[in-house]
């Protein structure tokens, strides 16, 4: 028997979003070709994991975006027969500020303690309680 020619083999672009050791289950990711035409898009990516199936070989752009990240963008090649090596896409929080409100003559947590955050200009940007 001979082999049959339906042309070149799909393959798969697959790999895990994380925000440092953190993977993120809501990250938004779309992939694009050379033309930048929309070939796939996830909108959920359990346990921080994602996998677009049926990609036909040649050259992509991944974008990846999560709610108070970075958006990142890759470069992906997927060849005819060969499997394509998991992708670990990093996105860097676009800013934040973490840490606890103590009491200054006790050094105890304070529970119902409002943290406003300024600009440089010193206008309100963010408040949380």
């Amino acid at each position: 028997m001979s082999a049959r020619d339906d042309g070149p083999v799909a393959g798969a672009v697959t790999g895990v979003v994380r925000s440092g050791d953190t993977p993120l289950g809501d990250a938004v990711l779309t992939l694009t070709d050379g033309a930048g035409t929309q070939v796939g898009r996830i909108a959920q990516t359990p346990g921080g994991h994602f996998g677009f199936d049926a990609v036909a070989p040649g050259r992509y752009v991944l974008i990846a975006h999560h709610c108070g990240h970075r958006p990142r963008a890759l470069t992906v090649r997927v060849a005819a027969g060969q499997p394509t090596m998991p992708l670990a896409v990093a996105l860097e929080p676009i800013a934040g500020v973490r840490g606890v409100v103590r009491d200054p003559d006790t050094g105890a947590p304070v529970a119902a303690a409002t943290v406003v955050a300024l600009d440089a200009g010193g206008d309100v940007v963010a408040t949380t309680m």
